[in-house]
């Protein structure tokens, strides 16, 4: 195959994924029949793990690494602005650089049903190491010790 055909099959597979990203709602529009499901796999020289978790419109599922495990908290509108923009930054372009590579798969459910599904691939860990910002670990966790605080009055 021809450089020509594989740069535009590149740029058509990169409109393609766009797309589909585009039709995911934002945390904070979710309707009562719409999940978002965000699965992250890291892999890096010295780790390796996995995340799980499906939002809807009121709660976060936190899965565990292999759905071995299932707790539902209920997510606040500031947990649900930070999941927007991790959302957003996974979607976004990343330069690269870094040897951990983040695998982010983002799927748009509604009555059960699969509506789209995209991949995204980041190596540059700015998210992680961003101090203004959060993690998607950083928000079950908020979710978490919010909910512990709660049953613990």
């Amino acid at each position: 195959m021809d450089m020509k055909k594989i740069i535009i099959k590149i740029i058509a597979l990169s409109f393609s994924l766009s797309a589909i990203a585009s039709e995911i709602p934002k945390v904070t529009e979710l309707k009562s029949d719409e999940k978002i499901q965000i699965n992250i796999k890291s892999v890096g020289c010295f780790h390796s793990r996995v995340t799980n978790v499906m939002l809807t419109d009121s709660s976060l599922i936190y899965y565990g690494e292999n759905y071995n495990e299932k707790n539902k908290w209920p997510l606040s509108l500031e947990d649900k602005t930070d999941l927007e923009k991790i959302i957003e930054y996974y979607s976004s372009d990343h330069i690269g650089g870094s040897t951990t590579t983040d695998t982010v798969t983002i799927s748009f459910f509604k009555n059960g049903k699969l509506i789209s599904k995209a991949t995204h691939v980041d190596e540059d860990l700015r998210l992680e190491y961003d101090d203004d910002k959060k993690t998607l670990n950083d928000v079950v966790i908020q979710c978490f010790k919010r909910y512990k605080a709660k049953q613990e009055k």
